[in-house]
């Protein structure tokens, strides 16, 4: 786990801000890289960023637009993979797009490995290799890009198939998640049961999703966050989380709700400015959004 230590006079500046969710989110958003002393973090180009998909935000608007659930890629040899709907599988390489309208699923309980099967090839827009199926396969397996040196969530296996020969294309994607979430929340209740002030006096939790690479940050009650997440189909992941090193003797309810999301998956809702997060033993946790 990375710690990160942070001055006294930063710290002190920040409880400050924290007093209201207007200025907790405008602070969240300004929030410099002087704030720490030090970060045991890669450096990562910021053109490259963006012309990796998974850094992309407006590319992710535009696929999501367009009813996108899944999209995969492979910048080196340039194909991509467009699973719409969850009915769709559109692959493009080379000028040549190929239609087949989603035919089986099969996928492992816990959704680490999901194939896609069809032999339901649509009016191919070319289909100049006259392919008769495709089969996909996303596994939970970082992949790295070679022409952006980034890691995305998912390792993704294509293979088209004749009845003469079959060709296999390897890659990595990603499952999109909602524009919405893309904002800051504050925690508003565990388990259905409201959050009681006192158990967090210097201020309420808070995450602050991003699109752009699965970026999460966020206000424990006491300490300061950093870690990722990614969407598993319906479900998401959170990542290994980072804190800073300081201790609040009047906060206890920080642990508890650091052990419930730290690499934690679970099912979650959108709706009316709220988050909800359904974990498989039930745990439950709601957000509200800061306006």
């Amino acid at each position: 786990m990375i710690m990160i230590k942070y001055p006294l006079y930063a710290v002190l500046s920040l409880l400050v801000v924290f007093a209201s969710c207007k200025s907790h989110k405008k602070h969240l958003r300004d929030k410099s890289n002087s704030d720490t002393l030090s970060v045991a973090m890669p450096i990562i180009n910021q053109s490259a960023e963006v012309n990796n998909p998974y850094y992309n935000t407006n590319f992710q608007l535009n696929l999501f637009q367009d009813s996108v659930t899944f999209y995969g890629f492979n910048s080196t040899n340039k194909w991509e993979l467009k699973i719409v709907n969850n009915q769709t599988l559109l692959f493009t390489h080379d000028g040549e797009t190929i239609e087949f309208k989603h035919e089986k699923l099969f996928q492992t309980q816990d959704a680490s490995i999901v194939k896609y099967y069809s032999t339901k090839l649509v009016d191919s827009l070319s289909n100049k290799a006259g392919k008769n199926s495709i089969t996909i396969t996303v596994s939970e397996e970082k992949y790295l890009d070679l022409s952006s040196s980034i890691y995305v969530p998912f390792s993704v296996r294509i293979e088209l198939q004749n009845s003469q020969r079959s060709v296999v294309y390897s890659g990595g994607g990603f499952y999109l998640a909602e524009p919405t979430i893309h904002d800051i929340w504050v925690l508003d209740s565990i388990n259905t049961e409201k959050i009681e002030v006192k158990k967090f006096p210097q201020g309420l939790p808070t995450l602050e999703f991003k699109l752009e690479g699965g970026s999460l940050s966020g206000f424990s009650g006491c300490n300061y966050l950093n870690t990722d997440f990614y969407k598993v189909r319906n479900e998401i992941q959170f990542g290994d989380m980072a804190l800073t090193m300081k201790s609040c003797m009047d906060v206890t309810g920080e642990s508890d709700f650091i052990t419930l999301l730290n690499k934690k998956r679970y099912s979650y809702t959108l709706k009316n400015g709220q988050l909800i997060l359904v974990h498989r033993d039930k745990s439950k946790l709601a957000f509200r959004k800061v306006d």
